[in-house]
């Protein structure tokens, strides 16, 4: 056997290890390889599983920061809407004082200009006052500046600002107001459309704020409610209406009708039923309650301020239920002042004036003229007396202007001393006139000019608004003028005011103005110097007859002579009863100390011989007078029994009268005759010698009389008094002629009248309202009770026996009232049933007339 071929087998071998290693290589070349592509496919799984996760990654990163900017836009949004609501909220919420003023001085100021385009403007000058009283005087008033950081100081002492209420009105409400407010002012309208929203409506709410507050309230008297008018008293706007027209009977036609009658009838004396009479053909139109919007008002500020002050005490309850023309209630209450009238309800209403603001068209008082026309300067001899043109255009625009400040100063003072207030307010839209009078020198009127563009910082802060900004400043005003309205109602003026009017002079007509070429060059018209036409000459008013000597001789029936009154003794009318023989307790409890002219005390009991000592030289009441009259005030009123006593010689004194000790001592003391012509005399002798005392008007105005309580001093009589105004005297006498005829009725189921009173020197009731003439009653009672108004609320007053009782009886005695309501109804306790009054619409009917058929038609209507 051969040897084996080692060689070959190792080559063999090697070859197969070779081959076995390439194949390994291989394998291992294709693992490796296979686990490239694994590693590979990995690689790409894992990039892909990377790509995926980065795109959800970046979608959830997309989505995410979608999410957010949602978020964030709703968040911001929300912002935004909250930031808005804020703001809105902000804008609309009530604000404080200061914030107010600030309001008005950032929103209202220098917003409002005159019209310099005379062909848009109103035309006309400014008229002199004719007719008007005037002031001797124009002085600056030079502590106005003091005086009012005075009553800002006061203010903030009772008025805290760290903790304000938010009560006043809505920036938004102001920028509204803003927009439909004329910014070009070319008529008096214009300024009234101006003034109201921008200063009256301010200050109203304002004042309205600070009443409630006691620590104000007490702080400068702020016992009342204020209100802003822009209408005529009722009064005083019929008494223009029959100025204007004579549609009813005319006043000689009733005296003629009424000179007619009995002698009796006209004495107020006793009426006979069977007697004859002849009957006023007519009766005067009685006028409309309130003022008309179509009424021009004549004679009257533009804008009057009013304190209404309602009065719940029971003493005075019964004054408000007294005899008045019931067919309106006080003419204060009427709705047309905007939302300045917020008249308050209660039992009895107190007004007092407060001051009148006059309103000029920016274009005829232009700030320029007021700077001009305000100086020191006496009227007579600077402005009246001038008669003269100079022909110098500075010259002449000078006396222009202080011809339009003049007239138009004097038009506002004479407002003010008619209505017993020493404060008043020009307002032109642009600027302010501050005005001053002291009562008691009226021959002087203070001005202090406040011009916004140049007296008023544009930047004003905290407590500076309630010092300099303008509203501010007005505020200040009305504060001292409703604290001085305060101090005039405890120190009544009707004497201040008689004796201011006596002695001021009328502003004169104007004259003929001299037209030489030297006296007027030619020029052309302009509208900052219009043809000057001023007045010449200069008249005092004659003082009224100096009062006579009141005598009292109880033999002499002509013991008390009247002043030029309605009331004379007729020849048939029985002479006035000697005093009976009294034994009645006395009086001392309730006699009044009064203050002699020797400074000594006396009692009022003592009758009405002292009357001219007890009034002082000085025109206001001394402390004792205030004493006396505040007691005298609060006297009940005098039974109808007692009073119908003074008209009926048969009938004396009424043990059943609250006020007979009173009587008793009266009479005993004076030991007089006394019955309804010495009463009359006496208090017309009274009312000559003052109307500050004795006589109290008690809130209560009708169409054509207000009411008021009539005391006859030291005497205890005590009744009411229905007085009105000269032009509206035929209503007065008619009705008393209307008493007179029911004359078996006074007494039972209407008042009692006593007659007629004229006034020799008027009443200053109200601006423009003289009252002249008082027709005197009895007191009417109370309001009805509430089961009998409710049965005849609808003029339904034959639904309630009570009233039918003493409606059927005047209709008997042949008048038919016409006007049966519930204002015109009372319930007399001391009577014990219903009383009828006010019978100036009532008509006397035949006597002959079916009374019967006469009702039935009555209840048909």
């Amino acid at each position: 056997m051969s040897e084996p071929d080692y060689k070959a087998l190792f080559l063999a071998g090697q070859r197969q290890l070779a081959e076995e290693q390439q194949k390994r290589e291989a394998a291992e070349a294709a693992a490796a390889e296979e686990q490239r592509k694994r590693e590979a496919a990995e690689a790409a799984v894992a990039d892909e599983q990377q790509k995926r996760e980065a795109a959800v990654a970046e979608e959830q990163r997309k989505t995410e920061a979608a999410v957010a900017e949602e978020q964030q836009k709703r968040e911001a949004a929300v912002a935004e809407e909250q930031q808005k609501r804020q703001s809105l909220e902000e804008r609309t919420r009530s604000t404080t004082l200061l914030e107010f003023l600030d309001m008005c001085h950032t929103y209202v100021g220098n917003i409002c200009s005159a019209e310099t385009d005379s062909r848009l403007t109103t035309n006309g000058d400014i008229p002199n006052p004719v007719g008007k009283k005037y002031p001797d005087n124009i002085r600056p008033w030079l502590d106005f500046t003091s005086i009012q950081r005075t009553i800002v100081t006061r203010l903030l002492s009772c008025y805290p600002l760290d903790n304000q209420p938010q009560v006043f009105m809505s920036r938004h409400t102001m920028q509204e107001q803003r927009i439909v407010i004329p910014t070009r002012l070319t008529s008096e309208k214009d300024t009234e459309l101006v003034c109201r929203p921008l200063v009256i409506s301010p200050i109203y709410g304002i004042l309205k704020h600070l009443t409630s507050l006691p620590s104000v309230c007490q702080e400068f008297h702020l016992d009342s409610h204020v209100c802003f008018f822009n209408h005529l008293n009722p009064l005083k706007n019929a008494a223009a209406a029959k100025a204007d027209t004579e549609s009813y009977v005319s006043s000689t036609e009733i005296a003629n009708a009424l000179s007619s009658l009995p002698a009796a009838t006209q004495s107020d004396s006793i009426h006979q039923p069977d007697q004859p009479e002849q009957l006023p053909s007519n009766r005067p139109k009685t006028p409309d309650s309130y003022a008309s919007d179509t009424t021009t008002p004549r004679g009257q500020p533009d804008i009057i301020c009013f304190r209404f002050r309602t009065d719940t005490t029971s003493s005075k309850t019964d004054a408000t239920s007294s005899n008045t023309d019931a067919t309106s209630s006080s003419s204060k209450t009427d709705a047309t002042s905007s939302n300045t009238d917020d008249t308050p309800s209660g039992n009895m209403t107190f007004t007092r004036l407060v001051l009148p603001i006059e309103l000029k068209p920016p274009h005829k008082l232009t700030r320029v003229i007021l700077k001009r026309g305000l100086r020191q300067m006496d009227l007579l001899s600077d402005v009246i007396n001038i008669n003269k043109i100079p022909s110098d255009k500075d010259a002449r625009n000078q006396q222009e202007a202080e011809r339009r400040v003049a007239a138009t100063t004097a038009q506002l003072f004479s407002y003010m001393i008619e209505g017993g207030v020493e404060y008043g307010i020009v307002a032109t839209g642009e600027a302010f006139v501050f005005l001053h009078v002291d009562l008691e020198d009226p021959g002087t009127l203070y001005y202090h000019l406040l011009d916004p563009t140049t007296d008023i910082p544009e930047q004003i802060h905290g407590n500076d608004l309630l010092y300099q900004s303008t509203l501010g400043q007005i505020l200040a005003f009305m504060l001292l003028a409703l604290e001085s309205s305060h101090q005039s109602e405890l120190l009544p003026k009707q004497d201040t005011i008689t004796a201011a009017l006596d002695e001021l002079s009328i502003w004169p007509n104007a004259p003929t103005q001299d037209t030489s070429p030297s006296a007027v060059p030619p020029r052309s018209p302009s509208p900052n110097s219009p043809p000057y036409r001023p007045p010449q000459g200069h008249r005092k008013i004659s003082n009224l007859p100096a009062r006579p000597a009141l005598t009292r001789n109880s033999k002499s029936k002509s013991s008390c002579v009247p002043y030029g009154g309605y009331f004379t003794r007729q020849k048939d009318e029985p002479e006035d009863p000697s005093p009976p023989d009294l034994n009645c307790q006395s009086a001392k409890a309730h006699t009044i100390p009064i203050t002699s002219k020797e400074g000594t005390s006396t009692s009022s009991s003592g009758g009405t011989g002292n009357s001219k000592s007890s009034s002082s030289s000085s025109r206001r009441p001394t402390r004792e007078r205030e004493r006396q009259q505040d007691v005298e005030m609060f006297y009940p009123y005098c039974s109808p029994s007692c009073i119908l006593g003074l008209t009926d010689p048969t009938l004396f004194l009424d043990p059943g009268c609250p006020n007979y000790k009173l009587h008793c001592d009266f009479l005993r003391s004076n030991n007089l005759r006394f019955g309804r012509y010495t009463f009359l005399s006496l208090l017309q002798a009274q009312l000559h010698d003052t109307r500050d005392r004795y006589i109290y008007p008690l809130g209560i105005q009708g169409a054509v009389g207000v009411v008021f309580k009539v005391v006859l001093r030291g005497s205890g009589y005590v009744v009411i008094a229905k007085g009105s105004v000269g032009l509206l005297k035929d209503h007065l006498a008619y009705e008393s002629y209307i008493y007179t005829h029911l004359k078996p009725l006074q007494g039972i189921c209407i008042p009692v009248c006593l007659g007629l009173v004229h006034l020799s020197k008027p009443y200053y009731y109200d601006i423009g309202v003289q009252i002249e003439h008082l027709l005197l009653l009895s007191y009417g009672g109370e309001p009805l009770p509430a089961h009998i108004a409710s049965i005849i609320s609808d003029d339904r007053w034959w639904a309630s026996d009570d009233v039918s009782q003493s409606v059927d009886a005047v209709i008997a005695h042949g008048v038919d009232h016409q006007d049966v309501r519930v204002p015109n109804l009372l319930w007399n306790k001391s009577c014990g049933r219903v009383v009828v009054i006010d019978f100036e619409r009532a008509v006397v009917v035949k006597k002959n007339q079916n009374q019967k058929g006469k009702r039935k038609r009555l209840l048909d209507v």
